[in-house]
């Protein structure tokens, strides 16, 4: 038991590959049912960016282990259907009740902006909430400013 934990957690979540991987050994530790909460695939994002090649070794070993924990994981969440769709198959040993989408976005059929501000004259404000630098483009970030 961790110190200075007055009782064991219920469950372990473990948020994005890296959060995933503490929380697999933590709920393990514990003897505690491990959530994985996939916000992307990782490894995948890897050779998205072009720092890896899908026939590499830390492809290859990262998606693997990636693939284990939501296999062995108690439940899944994910972000969209189309993510659900590619999951399933590795959750084979759950049922498709846990896994779970909760989307990331806006349903715009819900949620539309009043006509009295699409009429307006004024400049269109935005406010962005999100990593700026490392891998993501700044430059296209500023040109669409």
């Amino acid at each position: 038991v961790v110190q200075g934990m007055k009782s064991r957690p219920d469950v372990v979540i473990g948020r994005t590959f890296v959060g995933g991987l503490i929380g697999q050994m933590v709920a393990r530790v514990l003897r505690r049912p491990f959530v994985f909460h996939a916000e992307g695939f990782w490894p995948d994002e890897q050779v998205d960016a072009g720092f890896w090649t899908r026939e590499g070794r830390p492809y290859k070993l990262t998606k693997r282990w990636e693939v284990n924990m939501l296999r062995r994981a108690l439940g899944a969440i994910v972000l969209c259907n189309v993510a659900r769709d590619m999951v399933l198959p590795w959750r084979e040993n759950h049922p498709d009740s846990t896994t779970v989408v909760v989307p990331s976005c806006v349903d715009l059929k819900k949620f539309q902006p009043e006509s009295r501000v699409l009429a307006s004259r004024e400049s269109p404000k935005l406010v962005y909430l999100g990593s700026l630098g490392g891998r993501y483009r700044v430059d296209s970030l500023a040109r669409f400013f």
